[in-house]
């Protein structure tokens, strides 16, 4: 299947499209890495083994991070040693220890879903929407079209460290299975290590270097939500930092009306670049995409630690039936953060947004709303996340009297009050001009 990435050169040279077969290409860079491996005389990749990180899309935002995973690769290094010592009682012998408990199509499954949040955090970093137009408004097939091609690569890549004997208990765990094993010993360490093998397979298809796009997005501070209840396990107390222009897609409704009288108006005011509204939209759905699969990994993530795996109930309440995150939206404020900007109001109340009577449309917008929020917030602090996740399972288990219908309800309410105070607003200021005017 033919493929088509668009890559930024370096400086202030214009865009370059160029047609790439990224199937074949890649699959040349997996047979030369699987002929290095067949030739080598360790038939493993060992956790000292340097890897090149300096096209990682870590290394795009600061050098310091290659600095900081030399270090991590240092201590770790130790760590595990000591902790297959404790598994096995010969590293390369016989005498491994079966975990069974990985042995099951839940962890495949768990740990394919690892591997696709990683292909979409990849494609997210390297900025392939404000590369590739051909992106635009095909989300999510086009990136599920990617995460097809990196998932069938990455099956036949011989010397990755997740098909390593200490890894996957001398070949009794297959891939996923050793993705999802280690995933739940040392997540943020699993992740760094997918990372690294999921550049190694995109290298061989690139030519160019990435650059960062500058959106030149309106400046607005985040306010945390209101009102302060940190102890209600429904309401996420983070402000995202907008020092990334990305980060305040989360805050906005996806409606091209909104983004055209907030966003487009402000870059034209200001002589920037004016981004494509179907751009903004296409990044906004990846920011999205990203969030749920993170989600429902997390979640997976608390259930497989406290044992609750054979609980349909909970399983159902917080995966199945996904009315959790248009819950924790509303609860946490997130439509409403942007109120005190006088913009913001003016360009919702000249949106369809403000029409809109159908309620799974609205707790469907605040989903939305909720996916791009998550998948940032854990971003800024992966630590904040999984406590906060948590907490919520907890709430979940324990609270056997939740009214799920009840808090939904509260939702699409909390919405339409939220509109309302808008249209108000708005109506306000038209009349307070008027006045004035008059005088």
């Amino acid at each position: 299947m033919k493929r088509f990435l668009v890559t930024l050169q370096r400086g202030v040279n214009p865009i370059k499209v160029q047609n790439i077969r990224f199937s074949s290409k890649l699959a040349k860079g997996i047979r030369e890495l699987n002929e290095k491996q067949n030739n080598a005389s360790t038939p493993t990749v060992k956790e000292s083994d340097k890897i090149d990180l300096s096209r990682t899309f870590d290394a795009l935002d600061s050098s310091s991070m290659k600095t900081m995973e030399t270090i991590l690769d240092i201590l770790h290094d130790a760590e595990e040693q000591s902790d297959f010592k404790k598994i096995n009682v010969k590293v390369h012998g016989i005498e491994t220890v079966e975990d069974t408990k990985y042995l099951n199509e839940f962890t495949t499954k768990f740990g394919e879903e690892i591997f696709q949040y990683k292909v979409i955090r990849y494609l997210n970093d390297t900025e392939i929407i404000g590369n590739d137009p051909n992106i635009w408004g095909t989300i999510p097939n086009s990136y599920n079209d990617y995460i097809a091609e990196f998932t069938n690569e990455y099956l036949q890549m011989n010397n990755s460290f997740f098909k390593s004997n200490e890894i996957t208990f001398n070949g009794h765990l297959n891939h996923f299975q050793s993705i999802a094993k280690y995933f739940m010993e040392n997540d943020s360490r699993c992740l760094q290590r997918i990372s690294r093998e999921i550049e190694i397979l995109a290298k061989y298809q690139r030519t160019q270097t990435f650059t960062k796009r500058k959106y030149h997005f309106p400046k607005l501070s985040l306010p945390p939500p209101y009102p302060y209840d940190s102890e209600n396990p429904l309401v996420i107390m983070k402000a995202l930092s907008t020092k990334k222009e990305l980060n305040l897609l989360p805050f906005i409704i996806n409606d091209p009306d909104v983004i055209k009288n907030l966003i487009i108006k402000n870059q034209v005011i200001h002589n920037n670049e004016v981004t494509p509204v179907e751009m903004i939209q296409s990044l906004m759905e990846a920011q999205e995409l990203e969030g749920s699969k993170l989600f429902t990994i997390m979640v997976k993530k608390c259930l497989y630690s406290t044992n609750q795996l054979n609980n349909q109930k909970l399983i159902d309440a917080l995966i199945n039936n996904e009315s959790i995150k248009s819950i924790v939206a509303s609860e946490s404020k997130i439509p409403s953060r942007l109120f005190s900007y006088n913009n913001y109001r003016l360009a919702l109340s000249r949106s369809s947004v403000v029409d809109i009577n159908d309620d799974l449309k609205i707790l469907e917008l605040l989903k939305s709303q909720f996916n791009r929020f998550f998948g940032l917030f854990y971003r800024i602090s992966a630590f904040e996340a999984e406590k906060w996740m948590s907490k919520l399972v907890e709430f979940y288990v324990h609270g056997s009297a939740i009214d799920t219908l009840k808090l939904s309800n509260d939702s699409i309410a909390y919405f339409r009050q939220f509109i309302s105070n808008v249209e108000m607003d708005t109506n306000k200021s038209k009349w307070a001009k008027k006045w004035q005017i008059k005088q």
